[in-house]
This record gives structure tokens, sequence and C-alpha cells, in this order.
């Protein structure tokens, strides 16, 4: 079955627990993260300690982790929420 026949667009993995660092790096790319492969390594630990605790991670929560690994004083001054998308 194709994604075109259940109405997506196209295919697109969705991040978790098991997610690997490839996948994580595409999604950071498709969301036009740039993230060097230094960062790479910070952005996957903290998607799979998220997905032990969520069943997947939206790009909301993606771009939130960047943004913390990022400017980590942003953190504890309220600036960026925990909603999820």
């Amino acid at each position: 079955m194709r994604p075109q026949d259940v109405g997506q667009p196209t295919a697109r993995l969705v991040l978790g627990r098991h997610s690997g660092r490839h996948a994580v790096l595409q999604r950071c790319e498709a969301l036009d993260l740039s993230v060097t492969a230094g960062e790479i390594d910070l952005v996957y630990h903290a998607v799979i300690s998220l997905g032990e605790h969520r069943r997947a991670i939206g790009d909301g929560d993606l771009r939130r982790i960047v943004e913390r690994m990022r400017h980590p004083e942003a953190v504890g001054s309220g600036q960026i929420g925990s909603r999820s998308e």
C-alpha cells in the first residue's frame, strides 16, 4: 500500500524510542534544522529519552529539542514551552 492510497502525500517516518540517528537527521533536514555531526548525537539521545515517555515525537518536539540543545539557558526561563504537537 502506498501512502497516497490512504491520503498521505508522502511516506514519513515517525520518530520514537526505536528511531536511529539517520532517521532523526533526515527529519531535522526535512524541517530545515541544520545540525552538525556533534549536535546530532545530543539530539538523538534527547529523542530516545523523550520516546521512553511518549509513543511518537512530533515536529514541534524535535524543534524544541534542537532549540534547547543550542540555548540551554532558555529552558529555565520559560521561553520554550513543553507543549507537544
